[in-house]
C-alpha cells in the first residue's frame, strides 16, 4: 500500500513518485497495489485526468488525518510505504496519531522523507522501519 499526499497546493510529486515506485512493482510482480491519497476534494478529478494510473490501483481519497486513520484500518499489507512529509504536514495534520498507528500494523512500513526541520531525520521520528531520504548529496548541487 502506498500512502501519499498530493493537492494543487503542495503539488503532485509525492504522488507520482509513488506512481513511478508502483509500477515498478506491479510490472515485475503484477501484485495488488493500494493507494491512500491524503488530499482535497477539488483535486481529486485532477489525479484522473493528469496522472498516469493504473485501473488495477485501488485509489482511495481521504481529506485529514481522521479519515486517513479510519481508512487505514487493519488490512494487513506486505508493506505500506509512506510519502506524504511536505512543509506544513505538521501543522495541517495530527502526525503523531498517524506515524503511532503506521507502526502498529503488522507490515513494514517505510517513509520517504523531506528536506529541513520538518523532516523526520530532523525531528528523530522513529516510527518506522526504513526512512528514505531521496535527496542524497542535496547539499552538494550548485544553487
Amino acid at each position: 500500500m502506498f500512502i501519499a499526499a498530493a493537492s494543487n497546493k503542495i503539488g503532485y510529486g509525492h504522488l507520482s513518485r509513488s506512481l513511478i515506485i508502483a509500477d515498478y512493482i506491479y510490472s515485475d510482480s503484477q501484485s495488488a497495489i493500494d493507494f491512500l491519497i491524503l488530499s482535497n476534494s477539488q483535486t481529486k478529478d485532477a489525479f484522473k485526468q493528469n496522472l498516469n494510473i493504473k485501473k488495477q490501483y485501488g485509489m482511495r481519497y481521504v481529506e485529514n488525518s481522521g479519515d486517513l486513520l479510519l481508512k487505514l484500518g487493519k488490512d494487513e499489507y506486505d508493506a505500506i510505504i509512506v510519502d506524504v512529509m511536505y512543509e506544513g504536514f505538521y501543522f495541517e495534520n495530527n502526525s503523531e496519531e498517524i506515524f503511532r498507528e503506521l507502526a502498529n500494523q503488522k507490515s513494514l512500513v517505510a517513509a520517504i522523507d523531506s528536506l529541513g526541520e520538518n523532516s523526520l531525520i530532523e525531528k528523530n521520528e522513529t516510527y518506522f522501519d526504513i526512512l528514505l531520504r531521496p535527496y542524497v548529496c542535496w547539499d552538494r548541487v550548485e544553487k
